[in-house]
């Protein structure tokens, strides 16, 4: 039973901890919502490769 309970508590640990890490990523791009954050990362990557 205590290999369930600690399963349980890694997956709600790394739940919270994905919405804490958009939430941050949401205050520190300022106005900008995330979708248009990950676009210029995607952007960044893609002209690297060329």
């Amino acid at each position: 039973m205590s290999g369930t309970l600690e399963k349980v508590l890694c997956l709600r640990n790394n739940t919270i901890f994905k919405q804490a890490f958009s939430l941050l990523r949401f205050r520190t791009s300022g106005e900008k919502p995330i979708y248009s954050v990950a676009q210029e990362e995607e952007g960044k990557s893609g002209s690297e490769s060329h």
